[in-house]
C-alpha cells in the first residue's frame, strides 16, 4: 500500500518547511488519538521521519469499519482497495488526510470478498 497522497505543493503541505522532528510527530498523533478516544483504537502506530504518521487497525470488518468512523471525525480520502498477490486477492480500506501539513494514513486490510462461480 503506498503512503503517498501527493501532498508536495499543495496547499497545507509542509514541503518548504524543515521537516517535524520524530517527537513532534509522536506529539501530533497523541493529539489525534486524544481526538478519537470515544472511536476505536488502532492496533500499530508508525511515525517517520517523512513526515508521516500511520495508523493500522484490526484485518477485520470491524477494523474496515474503526477507518470510516476515523474518516467522519478527520475527514480526507477514504478508499477501497483490492489487488492480487501471489494469486490471492487482498482487500484494504484507507483513510488518507493531512493534519497541520503531516500526511495520516489509517487503514486496515479486509478479509476479500469471497470469489462468485
Amino acid at each position: 500500500m503506498s503512503h503517498d497522497s501527493g501532498l508536495v505543493g499543495q496547499p497545507g503541505s509542509r514541503n518548504d518547511l524543515p521537516d517535524l522532528r520524530i517527537g513532534v510527530l509522536a506529539f501530533a498523533a497523541t493529539g489525534l488519538l486524544e481526538k478519537a478516544i470515544n472511536l476505536p483504537d488502532p492496533e500499530y502506530i508508525s511515525i517517520s521521519d517523512a513526515q508521516t504518521i500511520c495508523f493500522e487497525f484490526a484485518a477485520s470488518q470491524a477494523g474496515a469499519a474503526a477507518v470510516v468512523q476515523w474518516a467522519c471525525l478527520f475527514g480526507g480520502v477514504l478508499a477501497d482497495q483490492l489487488w492480487t498477490e501471489q494469486g490471492t486477492v487482498r482487500c484494504a480500506r484507507s483513510l488518507e488526510f493531512d493534519h497541520h501539513g503531516v500526511q495520516v494514513v489509517a487503514y486496515a486490510f479486509i478479509p476479500a470478498p469471497a470469489a462468485t462461480t
